[in-house]
């Protein structure tokens, strides 16, 4: 990044921290007549790795790293009841860069007391695809959804965000459901504030099929739908299918597409056992299109400590990935096993240590082993 360019992101975060009461973050800051509100929150991820990936150093990079992972403010504006804009501008990565990650328009189409929903959502956002993919990176307990920095991007997270599938884009989105469903929430309330015994949830959506930050290239869309069940007090279900559209070579009509299957257990960071089970299947973007498949299951375990213990909480946890970029290609496919432990110093912050082990199927390559750490704090 150009000095001036840092120069003009340092003024700006200042001036924006000054104009605001510290008593606002993570807070709301109301106006005269109630509207309109200004709710800001933030999170901040510095990580550390120390991999045996000199085998893959060209590719990956140096065998250990101290870099922040994330940096976020969170501005989300109420205008009036049924009215917000969130924007989400975040510093990450190595080389850091400064993005714009989050900005989009909601409008609920529904009364605030419904006891369901109707929303829509239109400007960068994620896609509806992905259960783990949508859950914030707040609280992640396996510290990365695929391989991460310093790791091959070979997991199943890593194959289908590369075939434009994951992550975010521009487009329009319209939500249906109601409180119970963990793919949405705070659209709507039953009449009588209790939680529904079957949760739902539907999404369907129309993207440029660019990524971030980017336009339309061939006056085409990609096309999503998605939704979710509880079909128990514990356990949520859910499918989705992603029609995605762009450029290989010189195909403008290009498409691929891709489904999943999905199912939640608990919650995450409340006492007891939560598991999420996770398959996709879809085309590759490239002009072969071969069928890849991706399966992951990560779990956690939180128990919460005595009061005047030295950390709040303390949370096993561990992670499965298969990731298979062609599935009439033998030899070609690898596995990531995540095991560690959360430790949460308040229920905001986390110290966050992973033994990892990045392995592939091809004969005579070696596995990375190593550990990562990472502090997760959120206001």
């Amino acid at each position: 990044m150009k000095p001036g360019t840092w120069a003009r992101w340092i003024g700006f975060g200042v001036a924006a921290f000054a104009a605001v009461p510290s008593t606002a973050l993570g807070q709301e800051i109301r106006g005269d007549n109630e509207f309109p509100r200004i709710r800001i929150q933030g999170r901040m991820q510095p990580q550390f790795y120390f991999l045996d990936n000199e085998p893959y150093a060209g590719g990956v990079g140096p065998t250990n790293q101290l870099f922040l992972r994330r940096a976020r403010f969170r501005f989300r504006v109420y205008l009036q009841d049924n009215l917000s804009v969130m924007l989400n501008p975040s510093f990450e990565g190595s080389p850091a860069t400064v993005r714009i990650q989050d900005a989009y328009v909601d409008i609920r189409l529904s009364k605030r007391d419904a006891g369901t929903y109707i929303l829509l959502r239109t400007g960068q956002f994620k896609t509806r695809f992905g259960r783990y993919e949508n859950k914030s990176s707040t609280n992640l307990p396996s510290l990365e959804r695929g391989g991460g920095a310093g790791q091959l991007d070979a997991a199943s997270n890593d194959l289908f965000k590369d075939a434009g599938f994951l992550g975010r884009d521009v487009g329009i989105a319209a939500f249906f459901g109601n409180t119970a469903s963990p793919a949405h929430w705070g659209f709507g309330k039953t009449p009588n504030g209790e939680t529904p015994k079957h949760g739902w949830g539907v999404a369907v959506s129309m993207f440029n099929g660019q990524g971030a930050s980017a336009s339309d290239v061939n006056n085409k869309k990609s096309y999503g739908a998605r939704g979710t069940y509880r079909l128990l007090p514990q356990l949520d279900v859910g499918a989705a299918v992603l029609l995605h559209d762009g450029i290989v070579g010189t195909d403008s009509s290009f498409t691929n597409i891709a489904y999943g299957l999905e199912a939640e257990w608990g919650e995450l960071a409340a006492p007891g056992l939560w598991l999420t089970l996770e398959t996709m299947y879809g085309q590759a973007f490239t002009a072969a299109q071969p069928w890849m498949f991706g399966v992951s299951l990560i779990g956690a375990y939180h128990i919460r400590l005595k009061e005047g213990s030295t950390f709040w909480a303390i949370e096993p946890a561990a992670q499965i990935d298969m990731g298979d970029p062609d599935t009439d290609a033998s030899g070609d496919g690898s596995w990531l096993f995540r095991i560690g432990a959360n430790a949460y110093l308040t229920p905001k912050t986390q110290i966050r240590l992973m033994l990892e082990n990045q392995s592939f199927n091809a004969d005579g390559l070696p596995s990375i082993l190593g550990v990562r750490m990472g502090i997760t704090v959120s206001w």
